[in-house]
């Protein structure tokens, strides 16, 4: 599991695989956006954080900036990863990470 420093930005790469091969490069898509949300008991509970991330072919770099929000301790997130492409709107879990104090 990734660990991330509390107070830093710093980025979390998720390689993306689309198996039906119908994209290629995760540019094409729309209203491409990424959530963080606080992991509590085994369950999803508060959204943290959010934003826009770049992209780099299937590549999708999300800055996560745990010095902002107030709500960053000590503790395990998840990422998930939405977007548009067509009628289609996926709602992705990429990965679970740690933050931790200095």
């Amino acid at each position: 599991m990734d660990i991330l420093k509390k107070n830093t930005v710093e980025p979390f790469i998720v390689d993306l695989r689309d198996r039906l091969q119908n994209i290629v490069d995760m540019a094409t898509v729309t209203n491409l956006r990424f959530d963080v949300k606080h992991w509590v008991a085994e369950v999803d509970t508060t959204k943290i954080a959010n934003g826009v991330p770049s992209t780099d072919g299937m590549k999708v770099i999300c800055p996560i900036d745990t010095s902002t929000g107030g709500g960053w301790i000590s503790d395990e997130y998840r990422l998930y990863i939405k977007f548009t492409d067509g009628t289609m709107s996926p709602i992705l879990f990429a990965g679970k990470f740690r933050v931790e104090d200095d």
